[in-house]
């Protein structure tokens, strides 16, 4: 081996017309580089050239570009005949090479950052704690040098729509991404969003460390949706507030936000149809398309979430008459009336009018959970209401039921909704139960199943039942995944989530007998595209808003790591003290 070497810088030396004995001063225009990394330009970094350009063993990108001496595009035997003369001094009035971006790596610097999934390591350390953004998209470029603090060295984000790297799954391949780092950093995905992703990522390493290992990062998410559920029905959160909680959820990975804005004990979006039914304190449209454009700047989705037909007093309160009364007087009034047409066709117009709001986003929650409220309501369950049982004959047949009404009733809601463009989600409790289940009417497989719990007062029933029937389901575990404001308010465990939950953990999960459990997660590949963390306000008077911000912070980070990665290289406790330093407090 060591001779073919020598025979290919003699041959080039030949070539060149320069030997060790006679070697004149000659005037280049060339920018020399540090090929192979050493600290030293010389013949060694002129072999690797020689052996690339032989196909022995090819150049890595980043090789390849300081590769190129001359300037042309290709690193070739040319560019290693002027590094040849380079060594052998045959341009002394050459410039001094730029010093290497490369440098021993320090004491402590760590591989994997929060959820990284693949770090194959070269040598050295690229040290930096600023960034220029190379990118030939302007709002990209802006996108991402928002994430450092200042200028600094160059980091190149580039597109290729063939990128796929082995592994990822179809679902996320365009959140996917590589960044090579050596004497320079480059960041290559499919999209834009996945370019933006890389570049939080070497943000993280700056703010941690101050720099990164070189070598190649690989990083792509389990769940392409991670979802923050905020109920900003219950308690006013202010336009700021809310832009803020989404920066802070979109530094860890949250790429989805909900924003619940109609409950029993509120409704916060100006309403122009009928404004009798706005809280005092609400948001206004314009503060509401703020939000949605500011979330779309970090790459964040908003899913706009209207529960029917129950959790409605806000609303019913102004319109008693469209309150579900049963047969012997007996009135729910947070339940619509959904057997009286003018009731629903009011709904109706209300979804109207926030359809058109928020006509830029994808998807739109229409809730359906605990239809008459909780287990203190005496007529919680369906079949006690006459009214619907009657409703669901006349309409549906004599073998329907009462549950027959309800799901009816979805049906129509969702139906209406993606008529409009919207992909449809609703809660798992009112769809599929274990009792009084539906004799006609089959809830729609394009809703998608917001499955939050197995609760037996409720009569849900287990995930398995959604996942056998070809349903798509969100993984919304109430187990962890609840903050509720309320007295001796519900508090997720951060440490909890990082080392016990994953997208295959539903509600009730019970591993041992493979109950509400999937251990292989690409079982689920297909079915499974998102998890949530919800924050409710049951009592809204029992938090600030700070306190909210502040109690579900690092929970909700957790959740946001184990759903880009179920099986994180960082373990608890590294992750307490890496997010500290990433997000702050």
């Amino acid at each position: 081996m060591k001779k073919a070497i020598s025979m290919l810088i003699a041959a080039t030396l030949f070539i060149t017309g320069c030997s060790d004995g006679n070697a004149q001063s000659e005037e280049v225009s060339a920018v020399f580089s540090d090929v192979n990394g050493d600290g030293a330009i010389d013949n060694l970094d002129a072999v690797m050239v020689l052996r690339s350009d032989a196909g022995i063993n090819p150049l890595t990108a980043e090789q390849a570009a300081r590769a190129d001496v001359n300037g042309d595009g290709v690193a070739d035997n040319l560019d290693a005949s002027f590094l040849i003369r380079y060594d052998a001094g045959l341009y002394p009035n050459a410039s001094a090479p730029s010093e290497s971006a490369v440098a021993e790596v320090p004491e402590g610097a760590v591989d994997y950052v929060l959820g990284l999934k693949s770090f194959a390591p070269t040598s050295g350390f690229y040290a930096a704690d600023g960034a220029d953004i190379a990118s030939g998209d302007e709002a990209l470029k802006a996108r991402a040098a928002a994430l450092f603090a200042n200028g600094g060295k160059a980091i190149t984000l580039e597109t290729d729509e063939a990128f796929s790297p082995e592994g990822v799954p179809a679902s996320v391949i365009d959140q996917a991404y590589k960044i090579e780092v050596g004497d320079s950093i480059k960041i290559t995905a499919r999209t834009d969003r996945a370019l933006y992703y890389g570049a939080m990522t070497v943000s993280r390493y700056f703010k941690l460390q101050g720099g990164m290992k070189c070598g190649v990062y690989t990083d792509w998410p389990d769940l392409a949706e991670r979802c923050l559920h905020l109920d900003i029905a219950r308690k006013y959160f202010t336009k700021d507030w809310i832009i803020d909680m989404i920066r802070s959820a979109a530094t860890f990975g949250i790429n989805a936000v909900e924003l619940h804005f109609s409950e029993s004990e509120g409704f916060r979006i100006q309403c122009d149809t009928d404004p009798s039914i706005m809280s005092d304190e609400y948001l206004t449209k314009d503060e509401v398309r703020e939000i949605m454009a500011s979330a779309a700047e970090l790459y964040v989705e908003i899913i706009p979430a209207f529960d029917s037909p129950g959790h409605l007093m806000q609303i019913l309160s102004a319109h008693p008459e469209y309150s579900l009364t049963d047969v012997d007087g007996y009135n729910s009034p947070k339940t619509l009336d959904i057997t009286n047409p003018e009731a629903v066709n009011y709904m109706k117009s209300l979804l109207d009018e926030y359809a058109e709001l928020f006509a830029d986003c994808e998807k739109f929650s229409i809730g359906g959970d605990e239809s008459f409220g909780w287990s203190n309501v005496p007529r919680m369950q369906f079949s006690a209401w006459q009214i619907l049982e009657d409703y669901a004959k006349a309409t549906y047949g004599e073998k329907a039921n009462a549950h027959d009404a309800y799901v009816g009733y979805v049906n129509d809601i969702a139906d209406y909704m993606e008529a409009k463009g919207f992909k449809v989600r609703a809660w798992n409790d009112g769809l599929m139960r274990t009792a009084g289940q539906a004799a006609v009417n089959v809830p729609s497989k394009d809703i998608e199943v917001l499955y939050w719990t197995n609760n037996g007062t409720l009569k849900a029933t287990l995930v398995d039942d959604y996942l056998q029937n070809g349903y798509k389901v969100i993984n919304v575990n109430e187990n962890y995944m609840y903050y509720v404001l309320k007295d001796g308010y519900d508090e997720p465990s951060a440490e909890r989530i990082y080392n016990e939950w994953n997208g295959g953990v539903f509600t009730g999960a019970d591993k041992e007998h493979g109950i509400n459990y999937v251990s292989d997660l690409s079982k689920l590949e297909g079915v499974l595209e998102s998890a949530y963390f919800c924050i409710w306000c049951d009592k809204q008077e029992t938090q600030t808003p700070e306190q909210v911000r502040e109690g579900s912070r690092i929970a909700l980070r957790a959740m946001a790591v184990k759903a880009w990665n179920s099986s994180p290289h960082v373990d608890y406790y590294s992750f307490i003290d890496q997010q500290k330093a990433i997000g702050g407090k």
